[in-house]
């Protein structure tokens, strides 16, 4: 389980993002997967989003997004991971092999 970081971490919402994250877990555990190293690889501290429980809830989006094969969520996944990697908030190495995860599982 990821803990959240930062401010919030005891909130309802918190709590209810973090349930979010757990039903995408199970539902399917190789997206899990992805959100998961996603957000553990992250330094937060440099995101542009500055509340953490909404860039959880961010975060959580674009891995609910993509459960649902919605024709956009591949590329918004890639737009979000440039995103880090221009705040310095994600290593481009990292964000290449997420993207090219999210890619094997969008044709799996």
């Amino acid at each position: 389980m990821i803990i959240l970081k930062g401010a919030g971490s005891s909130s309802f919402e918190a709590k209810f993002i973090e349930q979010q994250w757990e039903e995408l877990r199970v539902s399917h555990p190789p997206l899990g997967q992805l959100i998961d190293d996603l957000w553990v690889a992250m330094d937060v501290s440099k995101v542009c989003v500055v509340d953490h429980v909404q860039l959880k809830n961010m975060v959580g989006a674009l891995g609910r997004s993509l459960r649902s094969g919605s024709p956009d969520s591949v590329r918004r996944f890639k737009g979000w991971t440039m995103q880090f990697v221009r705040d310095g908030a994600l290593p481009a190495d990292k964000a290449a092999e997420l993207d090219t995860r999210v890619e094997a599982l969008n044709h799996a």
